[in-house]
């Protein structure tokens, strides 16, 4: 059952967070040359796929970004979330990475270089799918943009941990 609308500011901001770990990422193996650079797009957009699945003592089922800012992603039908899950609230953000990757690695390879560059243009145009999302969760009651839809999902601010002594 949909929740109330996370505040946007919040959800841009961890959205942020989360697109320069993953840029990061890119730009490190980057700096070893093409192929390793989009070996890097692939890693990162892998961390875009799954950063909502990830279970770790810090993130505890959501992205990096998230977790500082204090949102939570959920799924409406109240299962935990998953990295299935995550793959599929999140794969209108990661494929164009994914796309990209393959495209900067045929480039590296030399006489594959020709194939890459109408790759690098689709990833292009599948990366208009993140301007989609964006403008989803400004415009959705809930918030929701396709990504939450496919997933069955909704992202939530998360309640402050009250402790007591």
């Amino acid at each position: 059952m949909p929740q109330q609308k996370a505040d946007l500011v919040k959800r841009f901001l961890a959205a942020l967070i989360d697109g320069l770990i993953a840029g990061a990422i890119g730009w490190v193996f980057g700096l070893f040359g093409t192929v390793m650079s989009g070996i890097g797009t692939l890693v990162g957009a892998g961390y875009i796929l799954t950063r909502d699945g990830l279970e770790s003592p810090y993130t505890d089922g959501r992205s990096v970004g998230k977790k500082i800012i204090g949102l939570r992603p959920v799924r409406l039908d109240g299962g935990p979330m998953t990295i299935e899950t995550s793959v599929r609230r999140n794969w209108t953000l990661g494929a164009a990475g994914v796309v990209s990757g393959i495209g900067t690695v045929l480039i590296g390879l030399g006489p594959l270089a020709l194939l890459g560059v109408p790759v690098l243009i689709l990833s292009g145009l599948i990366g208009l799918l993140g301007l989609v999302e964006a403008i989803m969760v400004v415009v959705n009651e809930e918030g929701r943009r396709i990504g939450d839809k496919t997933g069955g999902t909704q992202v939530v601010e998360e309640a402050p941990v009250v402790e007591t002594a």
